[in-house]
């Protein structure tokens, strides 16, 4: 399966969720996820969640907080 953000054809290895999104990422675009605070697990091992935070699932509050200053910082 291919990545469903950047669209250059690299394998998704990660999944990328919030209450509002869900999709399979690759590696570089899992990495920019992690930064902006967003839950990401694997696929394929089965380990959980890979996370560069500390982002409970249920944690729907932050989730969307996140998704607010994204969505601040990049809309003109």
């Amino acid at each position: 399966m291919e990545c469903q953000r950047c669209l250059r054809g690299k394998e998704a290895k990660y999944r990328v969720y919030t209450d509002l999104m869900d999709m399979k990422v690759c590696e570089t675009c899992a990495d920019d996820a992690r930064r902006l605070g967003i839950a990401v697990e694997a696929l394929d091992d089965g380990k959980g969640k890979n996370n560069g935070t500390s982002v409970e699932k249920d944690s729907k509050i932050c989730s969307r907080l996140h998704l607010a200053v994204f969505l601040r910082r990049h809309s003109y």
